[in-house]
């Protein structure tokens, strides 16, 4: 992981003198109680604060803003650290080199989000859909989802190896368009694990009993040909990363993103192959 520097580090020398509102009082605001999950975008730090005391607050701390980073990766840590790898359905639906790669991502997904540098940008809208795919992942392994879970899994990847860091210093002067073109893109995987789930469920009523009748077979299957057309072009939308070069990987990490990608190439591949038969 880089070394704070320039901005960031003094970002994070005057957020030890801030003491417009505490860290504790607004984060305790913050902290849902037994409420589901939105998928609303998350709210800054200034909104929640405006809410909760009636009125316009001043713009969140660097501190605060670190902080609500720091709970945020916590969280999808958490997530991760649960996926039931041993006990899944998914297990006996991938091949068990695919099934390894996934337990690796998922330890070393949870070591990069222990190991990052603080966060003093505003990237919760990043880190809520991160927590998302973590959530979905978990989900996938255990009701044994293949497309879900590969979505799910390249998400939690491609976010902590390119997303779920500070602005380089060098796009400093353009790093509102920098957070939003990679809300933007990364929202993609989202839709992709959504579209996984259909998939995943229509081939799970095709081979079933219920779905034997000749008109009925017809249609899921020119359902399914419909969603992994869809996939297929979030796919391409997925290859268009526009932070590849954001981060220096290491060895092991690039390696397993390429092997992600080979598995997908091959699922997309083959699923074209089917329907042209």
């Amino acid at each position: 992981m880089s070394r704070l520097t320039g901005r960031t580090a003094s970002l994070k020398k005057s957020a030890k003198s801030e003491h417009i509102i505490s860290e504790r009082e607004v984060f305790l605001h913050m902290k849902p109680k037994n409420k589901p999950q939105s998928s609303e975008p998350k709210e800054s730090v200034a909104d929640t604060a405006a809410k909760i005391f009636g009125k316009k607050m001043p713009e969140p701390t660097p501190g605060q803003i670190a902080t609500q980073n720091r709970d945020i990766s916590a969280e999808i840590i958490d997530v991760l650290r649960s996926i039931d790898f041993d006990h899944g359905r998914l297990k006996d639906l991938v091949d068990e080199e695919e099934y390894r790669t996934m337990i690796r991502v998922r330890d070393v997904a949870m070591k990069m989000l222990q190991d990052s540098p603080t966060i003093f940008d505003e990237v919760a809208q990043i880190g809520e859909d991160m927590s998302y795919a973590a959530k979905a992942w978990k989900e996938a392994v255990e009701d044994g989802m293949p497309s879900k879970a590969r979505y799910a899994k390249q998400a939690v990847a491609c976010g902590v190896a390119f997303f779920w860091s500070n602005i380089p210093e060098d796009k400093e002067a353009e790093r509102a368009a920098v957070l939003k073109n990679r809300e933007e893109y990364f929202a993609n995987f989202k839709k992709a694990i959504q579209t996984g789930e259909k998939i995943d469920n229509l081939e799970k009523e095709i081979a079933g009993p219920e779905a034997q009748t000749d008109a009925l077979c017809e249609v899921k299957k020119a359902a399914l040909a419909d969603a992994r057309s869809q996939l297929s072009e979030l796919e391409q939308a997925l290859r268009r990363n526009p932070d590849q070069s954001n981060k220096d990987l290491t060895a092991e990490l690039a390696a397993l993103v390429k092997r992600m990608e080979d598995e997908l190439t091959r699922t997309l591949a083959g699923w074209s192959a089917e329907e042209a038969e």
